[in-house]
């Protein structure tokens, strides 16, 4: 069996579908450690599973952070593409990784893919959104320009000058890991959130086929797995899911509020128009946010305000959904057949939810308001719930991990022989 280590930083959307690739490498026999930051640790103790911590020393510079704070989308970007400490984690990373067989990197391990090729340890990226892949014949929309985008985007050509602009901006960006890069000796192959996290090995996407196809210029070796269904136990509560069981048997099925992303941390006004727009609807509502927020938020036998819960328990009687377009909600709202209001507020969620247009609505964040959201809930009640029923029941069969691990173990097998994965 072989020795394989996972590198992944980000949200639970970036790092769930690579929970749910450790958890089937590991139950296919191999040795797997998870390399990430130390608030995922609850769902490496669910997997039993070792966690190398990635997280930098303490950040200094308050003043340059408050301002950042001001401007949550930007300052995502800016951390996305530029993050700190880029050489205290990498020493974390190169002093353990030789005794690694394979190491599997998501969009963020920007040194995991350093490590790999400074020790010549093959590489496998694996990536949750189509963002990863900005494909010409499949034109992706990018933060900051997707409304440009939009004006045209139904004629690919006119993209281009977008993906040339999305590139160079995010090249210049990130020329930290540029230098890393140059500081090591390690060679240049291109953009270094794309070309330069590539491998020549094997590719992965753990995106459903419902969302898009597999497109001529894509890297070679890559394969669209489907989703992932990662079951985060360590979310449960035995108090919130009572609280759940009971608001649900006590009357109809309600509209699920998740916010997502920048919007996550400062809902704003999502809560106030959400509950707002359930009144006007005649519907309830179940608000996830965190507990700083509860006390703020309005309870009532029509809303139900709780934590974070899996959307496996979460969805499985609700009537819709309102989200940020996140990947991992999009995954789990079409398993369940349940309509979706998105409203993406930063990064990979305009592009995802332009994917789902046709199985969703689609609303700008500065459009959020009561009338507007229970205006589009009535329609997506009436209008997408079949269309998604009928969706529901090939995305039961999805099973991105596996196809993802048996991706891995061709590999394994081409580069080591059948002792590593027989």
């Amino acid at each position: 069996m072989a020795r394989i280590l996972i590198v992944g930083k980000g949200g639970y959307g970036d790092m769930f579908p690579m929970f749910a690739l450790a958890q089937q490498l590991k139950k296919n026999g191999h040795f797997v450690s998870i390399a990430a930051e130390a608030h995922h640790r609850d769902a490496a103790l669910q997997l039993n599973i070792p966690l190398i911590k990635l997280d930098p020393p303490e950040v200094s510079g308050a003043a340059a952070a408050d301002t950042l704070s001001k401007l949550p989308c930007i300052a995502e970007i800016i951390q996305t593409l530029a993050p700190r400490h880029l050489d205290a984690e990498y020493e974390i990373l190169h002093a353990i990784a030789g005794d690694y067989d394979l190491i599997v990197g998501n969009q963020l391990a920007y040194t995991g893919a350093m490590v790999s090729r400074k020790l010549a340890i093959p590489w496998v990226f694996c990536a949750p959104s189509p963002l990863a892949f900005p494909s010409y014949s499949d034109p992706p929309l990018f933060p900051f320009l997707h409304r440009l985008q939009l004006l045209s985007i139904n004629y690919p050509l006119t993209q281009r000058p977008y993906i040339a602009l999305a590139r160079g901006i995010s090249r210049l960006m990130m020329t930290s890991v540029v230098r890393q890069q140059q500081r090591l000796g390690i060679k240049n192959i291109g953009h270094p959130r794309f070309e330069g996290m590539y491998s020549a090995h094997l590719n992965l996407l753990m995106t459903s086929p419902v969302l898009l196809t597999p497109q001529p210029d894509w890297p070679k070796n890559t394969h669209l797995t489907g989703f992932s269904w990662f079951e985060p136990d360590f979310m449960k509560g035995e108090v919130k899911s009572m609280a759940l069981v009971k608001f649900l048997e006590s009357g109809s099925p309600p509209v699920i509020f998740a916010p997502g992303g920048s919007m996550r941390t400062r809902p704003g006004q999502f809560f106030t128009e959400s509950i707002k727009a359930c009144k006007l609807l005649g519907v309830r509502a179940i608000l996830l946010a965190a507990q700083r927020f509860h006390a703020e938020l309005p309870q009532s036998a029509e809303v139900l305000v709780m934590g974070y819960l899996p959307y496996s328990e979460l969805l499985k009687s609700a009537s819709a959904i309102v989200h940020s377009g996140g990947i991992g909600a999009i995954g789990w709202s079409l398993r369940f057949g349940i309509p979706s209001l998105l409203v993406p507020s930063s990064w990979d969620q305009y592009d995802n939810a332009h994917r789902m247009r046709k199985l969703a609505v689609v609303m700008n964040q500065k459009d959020y308001r009561a009338a507007k959201i229970a205006s589009a809930l009535a329609g997506i009640l009436a209008d997408k719930a079949p269309l998604l029923q009928a969706h529901a029941g090939s995305m039961m069969t999805e099973d991105g991990s596996a196809l993802a691990c048996a991706e891995i173990e061709t590999l394994l097998s081409t580069l080591y022989g059948k002792r590593q994965c027989s």
